[in-house]
């Protein structure tokens, strides 16, 4: 836990008495089992302890972050009716309580930074603890009693997604879609109890509140950090494993070419040249290996092979020495792997970081599914998200419902143990969940993704269903995959490709103003001053930014990295707000 400038440990006995203490002061205030508890709170340890105390106590969760907008807020509220409320701090319950006063289903606010205010129903944490203590010095083993009475059937935590035409899709998980988690993925990612991870993904995502549930059932340690700071605390806690999102390899890998443009010529040209051929090396090691998904990836003689290995050896050596060596050390030195899922990584970006020496596994999966489907292993096949993980079965469907062959894209379903109980609205459920013909007690669970099994049998996800379009010219276009290259840019926050019915392909570009601020400041491009609406809206329109974002989007999305003609994106539009 981070304490100041420095952090500080915490060990398991310590954690579990602090969760004793919170879990019997709530219990003592009132909360009690199969009561809902709203959980608004961003990536920080006192998440993790409270969560744990309302799993002893059988309380489902409903979490979300401080910056939740306020109707959606309501609108998850109302469908779930939460009898408590647990908040970070004071900004944030006086920002989110006037929105909730309509709802007198509320019993209590706590806040984890902050004061009691008894007669307005809220308590600190820290008053919830000495309450807990008091408890526990008198005996009391209220908590350890209930947590007895909690079946693995019971619901753990209610999350909210996108919804579906402004209906609330609050995702029902319970104990028992977690804990088959904690069974069979250790053992796939090869963690001990020896791992160091690093927290710093925000916990009300599936994706960081698994890892840090599997840190805690191995015993393994875990230092939280934030966003702006995981550069920093990378190089100081020395991670051995953490979970992520493409944004972060992406950013990595963008900094790591910046590093290698902005040194004196010809030492940029030198390292070009130096990370191309070792490229090259690694390229026929994984040929040697079958680590591609396709027979045209692995196509190449034992000579051909021999040769690129052979002749670019050296190259790769000076290379892993003057670059990436550096790279490793700015990640800590000591970094194992390293797990992320919310999408994928374009094919250049994942080379890169093979080349590199970082094993960068990518994860398939969703709030649904608690949230793992598939992951693929160490030295595993790239460019995939992997094999399903034990218990959970695959399969992909054409639109009439049929199987389709192994290579040909269909509709990913899923069936297995961390799929989840439904959603809080019944019609939505029916939607995506439907019997198992086979008679098993199991439902398949209809993704709603596009995806193809390879010959390696591995799963490749191609992209949303029913985001494809077609242009007039009758070609298909899937738009992930080269929204997912546009995104790599530094100066790209976010992208939507346009295009149905018409002759080409657009983008909808949404920067990242920092970085474009700090680019046109460079180079000193008059902006109103302090106007960040205004200052936006000249960037927008402003020549050499265009011209700056065309490149951007060229360098990316080309026919040289796999696009097909018709996906090139032609026009674009930067929007300001």
């Amino acid at each position: 836990v981070r304490r100041g400038k420095h952090f500080e440990g915490v060990t398991y006995r310590e954690a579990y008495q602090t969760v004793l203490e919170i879990g019997t002061g709530l219990i003592s205030l009132g909360v009690g089992k199969d009561d809902r508890v709203a959980l608004i709170c961003d990536n920080r340890p006192e998440w993790i302890l409270v969560n744990l105390a309302l799993q002893g106590i059988g309380a489902p969760d409903v979490p979300r972050d401080t910056a939740v907008p306020l109707p959606e807020l309501q609108g998850i509220f109302d469908d779930s009716r939460p009898e408590f409320v647990i908040v970070e701090n004071e900004e944030t319950l006086d920002r989110i309580r006037p929105a909730l006063d309509k709802f007198p289903f509320i019993s209590a606010f706590f806040v984890m930074e902050g004061e009691s205010r008894a007669q307005e129903n809220v308590y600190a944490l820290d008053d919830v603890i000495i309450e807990g203590k008091t408890q526990l010095a008198e005996g009391s083993r209220a908590l350890l009693e209930t947590a007895e009475r909690v079946s693995p059937e019971d619901v753990c935590t209610i999350v909210y997604t996108s919804g579906t035409q402004g209906i609330p899709k609050g995702t029902i998980l319970t104990h028992a879609n977690f804990a088959y988690l904690f069974e069979v993925v250790p053992p796939l990612l090869e963690l001990t109890e020896e791992e160091r991870v690093l927290s710093f993904l925000p916990p009300w995502h599936l994706f960081e509140r698994a890892i840090d549930y599997l840190v805690f059932t191995l015993g393994a340690s875990m230092s939280y950090t934030s966003p702006k700071d995981v550069l920093r605390d990378l190089a100081e806690e020395k991670p051995t494993f953490f979970a992520s999102v493409p944004r972060v390899w992406t950013a990595i890998y963008e900094r790591a070419q910046r590093e290698i443009r902005r040194q004196r010529h010809p030492l940029d040209d030198l390292l070009s040249g130096l990370v191309g051929r070792a490229m090259v090396y690694r390229k026929a090691i994984n040929r040697r290996h079958g680590r591609y998904p396709f027979p045209s990836e692995t196509d190449g003689g034992r000579v051909s092979l021999w040769r690129d290995i052979t002749a670019n050896f050296a190259a790769y050596r000076l290379a892993d020495l003057l670059v990436f060596s550096r790279l490793r050390r700015m990640l800590g030195g000591e970094l194992r792997g390293a797990v992320f899922g919310g999408g994928h990584l374009p094919e250049h970006v994942e080379d890169f970081l093979d080349l590199a020496g970082l094993e960068v596994l990518e994860a398939y999966g969703m709030t649904e599914a608690a949230p793992v489907l598939t992951i693929r292993l160490f030295g595993g096949t790239l460019y995939t998200a992997g094999k399903p993980i034990p218990g959970t079965e695959i399969q992909l469907l054409d639109k009439f419902l049929n199987p389709v062959p192994p290579g040909t894209q269909g509709v990913i379903y899923a069936r297995g143990p961390q799929i989840m109980k439904g959603y809080t609205n019944a019609q939505l459920t029916a939607r995506v969940l439907s019997p198992s013909a086979d008679g098993q007690p199991l439902k398949w669970y209809n993704t709603g993704d596009f995806g193809l099994i390879t010959p390696t049998g591995d799963l490749k996800i191609i992209g949303r269903v029913g985001d494809d379009f077609k242009l007039l010219n009758g070609e298909w276009v899937i738009p992930q995959p080269v929204e997912d290259m546009i995104r790599t840019s530094q100066y790209i926050d976010e992208v939507m490709l346009v295009g149905a019915d018409k002759k080409f392909v657009g983008a909808l570009i949404f920067p990242e103003w920092d970085n474009l601020l700090r680019y046109a400041e460079e180079r000193h491009i008059g902006l109103p001053e302090k106007v960040p609406e205004a200052q936006r809206a000249v960037l927008a329109e402003h020549k050499e930014i265009r011209d700056l974002i065309g490149k951007e989007i060229r360098d990316r999305v080309s026919r040289e990295k796999g696009v097909r003609p018709w996906e090139e994106v032609v026009k674009f539009a930067i929007i300001p707000q």
